[in-house]
């Protein structure tokens, strides 16, 4: 014959096709080993290598990798409620109240009488709800940043002259609502650079 396409296929020796080899069954694959695949082995036990391979990594992901809980996983860290020192979790309607981290004092309340007292020696965060209008003096170096929270109530916070504000000019606060301001010591200015960074709708 001019060429193979001239002999007939028998039922034994069959031609060598892409459907025929597509087609073939695994028969005689072990999952028993996971070691990489090396030049020595078989397409049928690269297979075999390959899929424990991709089970035992499906095992030890445990079930978060599909179902997303961070509860499915094995020894995971407890996630506390609230770490302190700040205000997870609080609402409009929860009262405020001191959180501290060790030793130090990071949030408290403010300065009780007619002054709002802004300085270094003050902790980075504290609130108040105004029972009367208050007056504001404040003394930062430069580079130094106290947060204030603010429910006014119905009154006012005089600010000093000299503050610098983001907006050009003192907020006016909600009233009876929450306010967060914060205060950044500055060259030349130690009543320094302030912000109104959120209040409640």
């Amino acid at each position: 014959p001019g060429s193979t396409d001239a002999v007939p296929e028998g039922s034994s020796n069959l031609y060598f096709t892409v459907a025929r080899v597509r087609a073939t069954v695994l028969t005689g694959l072990s999952l028993a080993s996971s070691a990489a695949i090396t030049a020595s082995d078989t397409v049928l036990s690269a297979f075999g290598k390959l899929q424990k391979q991709i089970t035992d990594l499906v095992s030890s992901l445990k079930p978060v990798a599909t179902t997303g809980s961070y509860n499915d996983l094995d020894d995971k860290p407890s996630i506390p409620s609230d770490p302190g020192g700040g205000f997870a979790g609080v609402t409009a309607t929860q009262t405020l109240t001191n959180k501290t981290l060790g030793a130090e004092t990071k949030e408290s309340v403010l300065d009780s009488g007619t002054a709002i007292t802004i300085n270094d020696a003050a902790v980075p965060w504290r609130h108040t709800t105004l029972t009367a209008n208050r007056t504001a003096t404040i003394s930062l170096s430069v580079g130094v940043s106290r947060s204030i929270w603010i429910n006014p109530s119905t009154y006012t916070v005089t600010w000093p002259a000299n503050t610098v504000w983001k907006d050009g000019s003192a907020p006016e606060l909600p009233a009876s609502k929450w306010s967060l301001i914060t205060i950044t010591g500055r060259p030349g200015n130690t009543a320094g650079f302030a912000a109104l960074i959120w209040s409640e709708e």
